[in-house]
């Protein structure tokens, strides 16, 4: 007579399930999704009944899968059980920031921040909030608050490392861009390479090595034929675009790539050539303004494309860069650039976001190089001191 072996039982303690919500995370944000899902189910099996983190989880799932239909009633749900989660809330806020309404998302976050006003987590998301709502004093009032919590904490050296993601498919991207700037020129909008697009074709004669996206130049005149033509040729674009005006960011929906249509304008008063980061119905001088050399453009054929490209790209790099030719792993076109205009409102925004971004990742140099920018312009700050200090201790 044969024995029919027991199914197996496994028993999973609050250890393994803290272990299995950060392997999830860290497969999610890998664009694992696949092993993603699989975690998450163990995971529900080790919290032995319904959990708001196992909804965050799922929605960010879904949202990875495309479904944002599902994404959002998983959380709409899970708030229906748990009104009060402050995790469930600042999920759904972030949710509303990037893919639905502007206003619902402020009205999330602001409700997070009086249940819980000390948590840094919840503070980063507010303060995101309130720059993309055009309150910029309020949003650097709390990346610094953030800042002034995570400084209570210890923090230790990353023994594994930073992995750097990958960037696109080179080739791949390269036929895209032409083929992109040829349909627009097409369209009649004068489209060229720009910044970290162009510094990659004239320094390294393709891509950079680990770009992340593609940076199209244009007058902002042709700014909505532009969007017009790259939806019509597979473009989608991101929603409420950050709060920003300009630059205008779309994603391919067959490669993912990403892609920035920067425009520039001459202002009138000076007759410089202007880019950068702009919001609307806010004063001029909060933005963060890029002088750059004049654009003057030519037509240029190559490989069966037609587009336009800068006749003196190297003047464009070296207003853009300074010494464009070397490349320098610690330049931060960000909040650094050689053309910024001045250390603006909306800099220094994404100057406290991109080092709370960098302290969460655990990327402590970087943060520290952000600090010391922060620091050029504000030498007397008493919390970037304290944190650099930190910082040269384990970065």
């Amino acid at each position: 007579m044969v024995k029919r072996r027991k199914a197996s039982s496994i028993t999973y303690g609050k250890n393994d399930f803290s272990l299995l919500l950060s392997k999830a995370n860290n497969a999610i944000s890998n664009g694992e999704i696949d092993k993603s899902s699989e975690i998450v189910n163990k995971a529900k099996r080790a919290a032995k009944g319904p959990h708001p983190m196992l909804s965050i989880l799922v929605s960010k799932i879904k949202i990875k899968q495309g479904d944002l239909e599902s994404s959002i009633k998983e959380l709409e749900e899970a708030l229906e059980k748990w009104p009060d989660n402050v995790e469930l809330i600042v999920e759904m806020g972030q949710l509303h920031a990037k893919y639905g309404s502007g206003r619902k998302s402020f009205q999330l976050l602001a409700k997070a921040i009086d249940k819980d006003p000390d948590n840094y987590k919840v503070l980063v998301a507010f303060a995101n909030a309130c720059q993309r709502n055009k309150q910029l004093h309020e949003a650097i009032k709390n990346y610094r608050k953030c800042l002034f919590e995570l400084s209570k904490k210890n923090i230790s050296k990353n023994i594994d490392g930073n992995k750097r993601k990958e960037g696109f498919n080179k080739p791949e991207t390269e036929v895209l861009l032409w083929n992109t700037l040829a349909q627009l020129a097409e369209a009649g909008v004068h489209a060229f390479p720009s910044h970290g697009t162009l510094l990659g074709i004239v320094r390294e004669g393709g891509l950079l090595d680990h770009d992340k996206d593609l940076d199209i130049g244009i007058p902002f005149s042709e700014a909505e034929k532009a969007a017009r033509v790259l939806k019509e040729n597979g473009w989608i674009q991101h929603r409420n675009n950050f709060g920003l005006i300009n630059p205008i960011s779309f994603v391919h929906k067959e490669n993912k790539v990403s892609l920035d249509l920067c425009g520039f304008v001459v202002e009138k008063t000076t007759g410089k050539t202007l880019y950068g980061f702009w919001m609307p119905s806010i004063p001029k001088n909060w933005n963060r303004i890029l002088e750059l050399s004049a654009v003057d453009l030519q037509r240029k054929e190559s490989n069966g494309y037609s587009y336009w490209f800068p006749k003196k790209p190297a003047d464009f790099l070296k207003s853009l860069y300074g010494n464009w030719e070397t490349p320098d792993p610690d330049y931060d076109a960000l909040i650094d650039s050689n053309g910024l205009r001045d250390f603006s409102l909306l800099t220094e925004c994404y100057a406290y976001s991109s080092i709370v971004s960098a302290l969460d990742k655990n990327d402590f140099e970087k943060a520290k190089k952000k600090f010391k920018v922060l620091l050029k312009h504000y030498p007397n700050d008493d919390l970037a001191q304290l944190w650099l200090q930190k910082l040269e201790k384990v970065a």
